[in-house]
């Protein structure tokens, strides 16, 4: 859901209630934990975007100087914690509870979570293009988009091991990715072979502190989470800066090539799929490294489960943004309200 905008350009002030940051915050903690959705399009898809890419540019060095001055009342003043701390509290509880269910569904129920994230897109993707002054520039940046993100997720992943340094590279790869909506961080972590070594890690950090086991906690602290995350937080401050500044001077080009971004992304959460090579993993089992997209065998029960589920995502995405502005297409075509002669 885009954020509104004036004219500008520049996307107007538009404050959400704590609980609707916070559902918003879940929703972007399950997709980051999805090979196949992107966080950052489902903040474009809430109409918070350019309000976390301001409040990602607000930690800056004069942010860093103040802390180390002491100056903790005039630090804190600057950051947006009324916007961050519901966002983050939602992320942190989406992930940790999510975890393991979302890699159950990913092993069990591939075609059905897929077909569900297929429909919140296809509807984002609608919404916005709707929205935009479509000109020669924004089609092709809109076409450069679907091109790169459609080539990006047909890679190959690869396995380059898990030191340190290549963690701390991998973080700030994936968060890039990750706030780029349709180009998803957990998928950047699958092509360079990080990501089931991450959630495997996360899941493990859960279950050594809920054992008391802080001998565990603080060997993968240091060799898994601090790289990883050290890697995120410098990757978003300079990444942030770069996109906030391409709104700024230029948003209606940027927001049709995110457009293409998200269409191309498509081709990785279609839901039924044809796996043509597969890896052995850590835990000795085969998962598919190589695919191809397919249409079903045959319209039986789980087909329709899964198009229902398609549907069901597609219009769960349509009423939230129409709630956000009136302004949905598909709602506007469906419905009208009555105009005084």
């Amino acid at each position: 859901m885009p954020s509104k905008t004036s004219d500008n350009g520049q996307a107007e002030s538009n404050p959400k209630s704590p609980l609707y940051l916070f559902f918003t915050g879940c929703c972007m903690g399950a997709a980051d934990v999805v090979p196949g959705v992107s966080g950052g399009t489902m903040a474009f898809i809430m109409g918070v975007y350019e309000q976390l890419l301001a409040a990602v540019k607000s930690v800056d060095i004069d942010f860093a100087k103040k802390l180390l001055r002491f100056e903790f009342v005039g630090a804190l003043a600057q950051i947006p914690w009324r916007f961050l701390i519901p966002l983050i509290a939602g992320i942190g509880c989406s992930v940790g509870v999510l975890a393991k269910v979302v890699t159950y569904l990913m092993h069990e129920h591939q075609e059905l979570l897929f077909a569900f994230f297929f429909g919140l897109v296809a509807a984002s993707i609608v919404a916005l293009a709707a929205r935009l002054t479509w000109t020669v520039s924004g089609v092709i940046g809109m076409v450069a988009g679907t091109v790169f993100a459609y080539w990006l997720v047909g890679l190959v992943p690869r396995d380059p091991g898990h030191s340190p340094l290549i963690l701390f590279g991998s973080g700030a790869l994936a968060i890039c990715a990750m706030i780029l909506p349709g180009i998803y961080g957990s998928f950047i972590l699958l092509i360079l072979g990080q990501y089931e070594y991450c959630v495997a890690a996360l899941s493990q950090l859960i279950t050594d502190l809920k054992d008391l086991n802080f001998a565990a906690v603080f060997s993968t602290t240091i060799s898994t989470v601090i790289p990883l995350v050290t890697g995120m937080v410098l990757g978003l401050g300079a990444f942030s800066r770069i996109l906030s500044w391409l709104l700024a001077k230029y948003h209606n080009l940027t927001v049709a090539t995110l457009t293409g971004f998200m269409i191309g992304s498509l081709r990785r959460i279609w839901p039924f799929k044809e796996n043509l090579e597969f890896m052995t993993n850590r835990h000795g089992e085969q998962v598919p490294i190589e695919w191809r997209n397919c249409l079903p065998d045959a319209l039986d029960q789980h087909v329709f489960l899964a198009l229902g589920l398609c549907v069901a995502g597609f219009i769960l995405i349509t009423i939230i943004d129409h709630i956000h502005d009136r302004k949905n297409p598909i709602m506007l075509l469906l419905w009208r309200p009555k105009t005084e002669a």
